[in-house]
């Protein structure tokens, strides 16, 4: 897996898919207009970073940055946007993670279904 922070990390990322980069783009641009729009500025610190999922990914990795594995957290809503799922994990009412998981075939089948389940 890998975090970003800003949309500068991601554009300074080496061996994205393009698919996965456009992704990460447009959560990211989404993110900073939406807190400049309030007047605030996006903080990945105290609100959440977004987060890659990746080949390899194992359940451990997930429990260390989330507290779960991804194949069991609730997923509060996702789409599917350049190949890859855009989900939203809320650990409180402050901080949350957006995971980018690429639609490939080594996603676990558990995650997919958890992830089409919360597109409604």
């Amino acid at each position: 897996m890998r975090v970003f922070r800003s949309l500068e990390e991601v554009r300074a990322a080496e061996n994205l898919e393009p698919g996965w980069r456009l992704a990460l783009e447009r959560v990211m641009g989404d993110l900073t207009s939406a807190y400049a729009g309030a007047g605030l500025t996006y903080n990945p610190e105290t609100e959440g970073p977004v987060v890659l999922a990746e080949r390899g990914d194992t359940d451990d990795d997930w429990r260390g940055l989330m507290g779960s594995a991804l194949s069991d957290v609730l997923f509060e809503g996702a789409t599917l946007e350049h190949g890859c799922f855009v989900a939203v994990v809320l650990m409180n009412n402050e901080f949350g993670y957006t995971i980018v998981v690429p639609d490939a075939p080594w996603l676990d089948p558990k995650s997919l279904s958890r992830l089409i389940d919360a597109m409604g």
